[in-house]
């Protein structure tokens, strides 16, 4: 996570607080508004660095499968799954 990621996140949690502070309808849609904006950015964070892993391993069949299987978050099954 970048820095300015973290700086959101901590005024998303601010914002929040202060909602549960006043528990107003203009702090709660303030919260809403910024917590919106904050997961979209995420998001676009998170497409902009799988995109840049896939541009890296594009020569690599065995690293790209790799980034695919961890991007859907399927892996080995650990000992006692059944």
């Amino acid at each position: 996570m970048t820095s300015g990621l973290l700086t959101s996140r901590n005024r998303k949690h601010a914002l929040y607080k202060t909602y549960v502070g006043c528990r107003s309808p203009a702090a709660l849609q303030t919260f809403k508004d910024y917590r919106n904006l904050y997961n979209k950015i995420v998001k676009k964070a998170k497409q902009n660095h799988i995109q840049s892993k896939f541009t890296l391993f594009k020569n690599d069949l065995r690293k790209t499968w790799a980034l695919i299987n961890d991007t859907v978050r399927r892996g080995k099954k650990k000992q006692g799954d059944d």
